[in-house]
């Protein structure tokens, strides 16, 4: 069975279930990954090859993208930054290096990636690979320069990404130190 059809332009990373749910099962998925059509990015978590690196780093890692890297991937303008920005659950565990699923996660092979420990304000709106837009401005806010971070908002505000008073639940949800 070809993978290609179980995942969408918004879903660039399915479960095990999910896939197994649309038909593919266990054989069709160590099939694909042996053919190449799939990666298995992490246990139980899977992609297709042309998936981008910074959302494999992510997942590989054991996260989700976070600031100013799923900013980027939802259309928002922020400069470009080599390394990943990644949301960790606060129960998060078994955290693998970004480069390769089979070796724990340490200071020495995070390979430039940020980890990011705070709360998600929308959790039930991220996926399998991001956080949502008002979660990745709030930690934008909270971990890069103020003039970025504002640059973010304006952009997100012109791109339609979020209304005028979508602002109030953003600032609302960062120290105070960082209000307007």
């Amino acid at each position: 069975m070809d993978p290609n059809h179980c995942f969408s332009d918004d879903d660039r990373i399915a479960s095990r279930r999910q896939l197994m749910r649309l038909g593919m099962s266990p054989l069709d998925l160590t099939e694909g990954v042996r053919a190449g059509q799939l990666l298995r990015v992490r246990r139980d978590r899977y992609a297709l090859p042309s998936t981008a690196p910074a959302i494999l780093e992510a997942v590989r890692v054991g996260g989700v993208l976070s600031c100013i890297s799923a900013a980027d991937f939802h259309g928002i303008w922020v400069p470009d930054e080599p390394s990943t920005h990644i949301a960790m659950a606060h129960q998060a565990s078994r955290m693998r290096s970004p480069g390769n699923r089979f070796v724990p996660l340490s200071l020495d092979n995070r390979d430039g990636c940020e980890l990011h420990w705070w709360p998600l304000v929308e959790p039930g709106a991220a996926s399998l690979h991001s956080v949502s837009v008002v979660d990745s401005l709030v930690h934008i806010i909270r971990c890069r320069p103020r003039t970025i971070a504002v640059a973010a908002l304006d952009s997100a505000l012109f791109e339609k990404k979020i209304a005028c008073s979508g602002l109030e639940r953003i600032f609302a949800a960062v120290p105070a130190k960082f209000a307007p």
